[in-house]
């Protein structure tokens, strides 16, 4: 603590502090739960509640800052809270201030805990008790000296605590309720918004606050709070500008290029969002009455792109909210609920289907979706939702381990499936974007585009990676969100480090740890891994967890240290968990496992398992054997008791799909029901690649319980990727080409001379990435007559999101209920 009780953080970056918990974490203000923020000033900015004038100095416990320092909060000596930009110091905003002075005691700026904020001061004693007479300075609620503010009472409250207040980067502050709804916002960002009370006649003041539109000001040539809508960068703004009697609509870029135009002749102009949809522009006539001047659905008097959508307007698809982004060279769009355009001012790339994602004892499926507007990566997931595993809080939250099942009705589909809430950014403003997701038994794990972990679902045996914590997170929506907090993954690099590769077994979870530059120098990467290690999956055990018994379980604490994978390891290009293993390609072309290995499924010649202990790490642990000519090993499909590489022989040249391990139903297509892996002179050479009909290069592969499928073609020839599945027949959508009513042996791949066939998937759709899971398989399709993209399931009925019983049939194994005649799952995108 430094002099003032402010926490000293010198390695943090910019605009962070380390909290209580030795995380560099955002400076916010929060009032703490069960009381008032101390009128200490050392006491309160411990605590990080309130901001005290330092007698107009900028210190630690008077000024609250942006993360990226480029804006500040500060409360100066008279009482008045004044937002400014940093360089040039320039102000912002300011609070009207009723104190006047000379004061008794500096004022004080606090939250309060229904999510207001009051500035209050002692200003004289009290002829009679001799004690302090205070009073309040300025309010959330008061008309603000300089800008505009906006205040939500229905978002605030105390059943909506607790509140936190932030200085964001775009210009603005605003007070955030647990569920990160702006409950205030002095706003000099939009959206802008389009509520019920928003007429074409509302006042400038109100329409202001609202932030339901903007009015032109021909006085102003710059932004004064309500004439212009910036991006959350402040590169691009829309501003209402022109003379008195003739004003227009401008779009201009970070370069003050004019990127869009609209002339809207007449008096008084304002640009208002509608709930239809729709902007339009209104004038004011000498009866006091609004006239229509322009709108986004006329394109007469407009100087460069104007799309309306009409499929995504209409009152069915509200509210709306009309942004400015950098998007494109800088844009405006009207979005929807669901996020998609219904007016933009360039031909806009709807969200999209980006990837999809499971785990081999996993029962939900993930979709990764594109927002190309904002740049966003936001999940949503069907299937199993255990202990809230899938993202989504459970009908009944005080149940946290009731059985729970999303899609197995269609009313939990299509638009009514809702994106996971993975909170906000460093800025409090939009959505975490998410660049992998990986799923458990039982928990699931996600990494942000920006290196950040984060864990939910069941937490027994440490395996959410919260230290000793068991807790279940996500069940209820309060544990999700901004709620839930980064996984601490860096103990040791002073320059931070990222998340560049995530795998979720059964019980555990890995990542590979890459450390950011520091002093010139970049680190290597560290296999980092926690949760059950009864088979040393998640390296040697640092304690005891009450699982199924007594479990040996790695926590995740600053003293267990890295996965031990021996000397000379300068890459770790991929992490790859199992039901009880974890894998990993390194160096680019070469494989270690650790972990169970009763099937051979580790790829040793053995049936010893590795990981408990250092005497099978490092340098002892060896290199998994394919053979030769191995030049790089592409991916890894790592099911719950067999592995399969696929890898490329040399550059430029044929792809190998070769298995190992558990082959009781075919899995690892090996000929015969036997395993392999288990035994010396079972691998390298002597195993056998799997025959694919000729197809020798690869876009994807996937494992479960008992299947493996993968994407593929032959490189020489003109035909497209297809889906070739082999294991357990229920699993691979073959459509009633395998019967076990006249075929004594229907899986495929347990017998030598099975042939593997293609999947399929209906009329002219190209696969293009595979999810496995335990029952199941999800592909990724894309249609080459209209280019959408899209899902579709076979395996078990219930994680296939067609709304049907969770164990009651089987999708894709008859000719009734695959290809064409098996449905899209509808993600709602």
């Amino acid at each position: 603590m430094d002099a003032k009780g402010w926490p000293v953080c010198s390695a943090c970056p910019l605009g962070k502090i380390k909290d209580t918990t030795n995380r560099c974490s955002a400076v916010i203000l929060r009032i703490p739960y069960g009381g008032i923020c101390s009128n200490v000033p050392g006491a309160g900015c411990a605590a990080r509640c309130g901001l005290y004038a330092d007698n107009g100095t900028v210190s630690a416990c008077s000024v609250l800052r942006s993360p990226g320092n480029s804006h500040y909060l500060q409360l100066e000596s008279n009482g008045t809270l004044v937002l400014y930009k940093s360089n040039p110091k320039t102000k912002v905003w300011a609070s009207k201030n009723t104190c006047a002075p000379p004061f008794m005691a500096l004022p004080l700026f606090v939250l309060n805990r229904d999510g207001s904020w009051t500035v209050w001061a002692a200003q004289q004693l009290n002829t009679t008790t001799g004690k302090p007479i205070f009073k309040t300075c300025a309010t959330h609620t008061a008309n603000t000296s300089t800008g505009i503010y906006f205040w939500r009472p229905e978002l605030a409250g105390f059943g909506n605590a607790p509140y936190t207040a932030h200085v964001r980067d775009d210009g603005s502050w605003v007070v955030l309720n647990k569920r990160a709804a702006a409950v205030w916002a002095s706003y000099s960002a939009g959206p802008l918004t389009a509520p019920p009370n928003c007429a074409p006649n509302t006042t400038r003041a109100q329409g202001c606050k609202a932030r339901c539109g903007l009015w032109h000001n021909p006085l102003a040539s710059g932004d004064d709070g309500c004439n212009r809508l910036w991006s959350a960068s402040r590169k691009t703004s829309l501003s209402l500008e022109g003379s008195v009697a003739s004003g227009s609509i401008v779009l201009r870029n970070a370069s003050g290029s004019i990127r869009f135009t609209a002339t809207a002749p007449g008096f008084d102009l304002r640009l208002i969002a509608e709930r239809g949809g729709t902007w339009t522009a209104y004038v004011i006539n000498a009866f006091g009455q609004a006239l229509v001047s322009r709108s986004s659905r006329n394109p007469n008097g407009v100087t460069g792109l104007s799309r309306y959508y009409a499929v995504n307007a209409g009152g069915a698809n509200s509210p709306f909210s009309l942004h400015v982004v950098d998007t494109a060279g800088g844009n405006a769009v009207l979005l929807n609920k669901y996020g998609k355009a219904a007016w933009a001012s360039y031909d806009v790339q709807q969200p999209y289907i980006y990837s999809i994602a499971s785990g081999p004892y996993a029962e939900r499926t993930f979709v990764i979706v594109h927002d190309p507007i904002n740049n966003l990566f936001r999940i949503k997931c069907w299937g199993q939702n255990f202990g809230g595993s899938c993202g989504q809080p459970l009908q009944n939250s005080a149940n946290f381990d009731a059985w729970q099942f999303i899609g197995d009705n269609m009313t939990e589909m299509g638009a009514a499936l809702p994106y996971i809430d993975m909170g906000t950014d460093v800025n409090r403003q939009y959505p975490l974007s998410i660049k992998a997701v990986s799923a458990g038994e039982w928990h699931s794990c996600a990494v942000t585009t920006s290196g950040l972990l984060k864990c939910w679902g069941e937490g027994e045996n440490n395996k959410l990676g919260y230290g000793n914590s068991t807790t279940y997170i996500g069940y209820n929506p309060d544990s999700l969100g901004d709620a839930l907090p980064p996984v601490e993954v860096n103990f040791a690099y002073p320059g931070g480090v990222q998340v560049s590769s995530l795998a979720v077994g059964r019980e555990h979870t890995c990542v590979v740890v890459q450390p950011n530059a520091y002093n010139g120098s970049v680190p290597a990467p560290r296999l980092r891994c926690w949760g059950d290690t009864y088979y040393g999956q998640a390296g040697p055990p640092n304690s005891v967890c009450d699982g199924y018994g007594p479990t040996p379980c790695v926590a995740n604490v600053a003293s267990q240290p890295y996965v031990d994978l021996g000397t000379g390891i300068t890459q770790i290009n991929g992490v790859f968990a199992g039901r009880d293993r974890t894998c990993v390609i390194v160096n680019g072309n070469r494989i270690k496992c650790i972990g169970r290995n009763t099937y051979g499924e580790l790829g040793y010649g053995d049936t010893k398992t590795r990981g408990l202990n250092a005497s099978t790490l490092g340098n002892n642990l060896p290199y998994v054997n394919l053979g030769s000519p191995v030049w790089k090993v592409v991916k890894l499909a790592v099911g719950s008791f067999h592995t399969c590489a696929l890898y490329t022989e040399a550059a430029g040249g044929a792809q190998q799909v070769k298995c190992w391990g558990k082959n009781e139903y075919g899995q690892a297509a090996l000929g015969s029901a036997a395993s392999a892996g288990a035994t010396p002179g079972s691998m390298g050479d002597a195993l056998r690649p799997v025959f694919l009909f000729g197809a020798d290069l690869f876009a994807d592969i996937c494992a479960g319980e008992e299947h493996t499928c993968v994407i593929g073609r032959n490189r020489a020839s003109t035909a497209v990727d297809q889906v070739y599945c082999w294991g357990n027949w229920e699993m691979l959508g073959l459509g009633g080409m395998v019967d076990p009513e006249t075929d004594p042996s229907p899986n495929v791949g347990d017998q030598d001379g099975d042939v593997i066939v293609a999947t399929p998937l209906g009329t002219n759709l190209i696969p293009l990435k595979l999810a496995c899971g335990q029952w199941h398989t999800c592909v990724q399709t894309r249609n080459t007559t209209d280019r959408s993209v899209q899902v579709k399931c076979f395996g078990g009925s219930g994680q296939s999101g067609q709304g049907l019983e969770w164990y009651g049939s089987i999708v894709g194994n008859t000719a009734w209920n695959s290809g064409d005649n098996n449905p899209f799952t509808n993600v709602g995108v």
